[in-house]
């Protein structure tokens, strides 16, 4: 089945409903559902033996020079593996993985990341391939005008409560946790992170996580329960068809009650700052090995396509840096210059 990530631009081809640690979409089964002008494909079978023809190690992957495939094999508990086959001799990247990877490996531990962690850094880079970018940023528009506002911050700061006290108020959602931009449109995805507090009809996972959340020291070792229903309540009457101009960009920070206007040479220094605490494909081993073997994939050429992506929005938008204690004031300091 095809899923749109991004409407009529990016699917993912995959039969599973639900990919742990996949950060683009909690729910596959919420997106729309069709072709689009480019995507991935993810699959799990039950076991995968490395090809013979990928002869050459590197850390725990396996390849060859210019090759466009690689390996990977790690163990996972005694006696199983994690096996994984990455492919982008073609426009659609797959990723293949075994069940034992795909069921025993649901969380980040040392250096096994999840196949879903994977697949979000193969996603990353083939939109910046096709000079699109993922922020890490919340965003909403205006209904009428279809001027777009993106929302960054450090975790735990207050974007997603600054989004959703913004719907509130009438505004349009995009995003509220990773949003997918161009030069030109702030596209809207269904991504929402399972500890939004502002989030309606919160069923009792949700409760779960917001209080494992709030226990330092244990949140890191407890895991969280998916919020499923909920993200559903929340998403069924969005329209993920609205596109929008970006006009504004908001910094929040925590500090006393301030809005005032960055300098672009600012505002591009702390988002980029803010996007490399969220976005690992810069770090995802399995992309550094395929570079290591084939150096078509260049991902100093990315890492600059993302920065002129940033510059370049940053150069046709005003950029401020909000300052509050209380993330519910954010909103009210920000409806300030809307």
């Amino acid at each position: 089945m095809k899923y749109n990530l991004i409407d009529k631009l990016l699917f993912v081809e995959t039969k599973l409903n639900k990919i742990y640690y996949f950060l683009y979409a909690p729910l596959l089964d919420t997106l729309i559902k069709g072709d689009a002008k480019f995507g991935v494909s993810f699959s799990v079978i039950e076991d995968i033996n490395r090809p013979d023809y990928l002869n050459q190690k590197f850390d725990y992957f396996w390849g060859r020079t210019d090759s466009n495939v690689i390996y990977y094999e790690h163990p996972v508990v005694p006696g199983v593996k994690a096996k994984l086959i990455l492919d982008m001799s073609t426009d659609v990247y797959s990723i293949t993985v075994n069940e034992a990877y795909y069921k025993l490996s649901r969380y980040r531990f040392e250096n096994v990341w999840p196949p879903g962690q994977h697949l979000t850094d193969l996603i990353t880079i083939k939109l910046l391939q096709k000079n699109i970018l993922t922020l890490h940023s919340a965003a909403f528009s205006n209904k009428k005008t279809k001027e777009g506002y993106l929302v960054l911050a450090a975790s735990n700061t207050g974007k997603s409560r600054t989004t959703f006290a913004a719907l509130e108020k009438g505004y349009e959602y995009h995003s509220e946790d990773l949003t997918i931009l161009d030069n030109d449109n702030i596209y809207t995805t269904p991504l929402i992170s399972a500890q939004s507090s502002m989030l309606p009809n919160k069923d009792i996972f949700l409760k779960y996580n917001l209080f494992v959340n709030k226990l330092t020291g244990i949140n890191a070792i407890v895991p969280r329960i998916s919020t499923l229903s909920c993200f559903r309540q929340f998403f069924s009457d969005k329209d993920v068809t609205i596109r929008s101009k970006p006009r504004k960009i908001f910094i929040l920070e925590k500090g006393t009650d301030s809005i005032i206007k960055l300098s672009r040479e600012e505002a591009i220094r702390k988002i980029l700052i803010l996007n490399r605490l969220e976005l690992t494909y810069t770090r995802d081993h399995m992309l550094l090995a395929y570079s290591y073997f084939n150096k078509k994939l260049d991902m100093e050429n990315l890492i600059q396509v993302e920065k002129n992506i940033i510059q370049h929005v940053v150069n046709k938008t005003e950029c401020f840096l909000v300052k509050s204690l209380t993330p519910e004031k954010y909103i009210k300091l920000i409806q300030e210059v809307l």
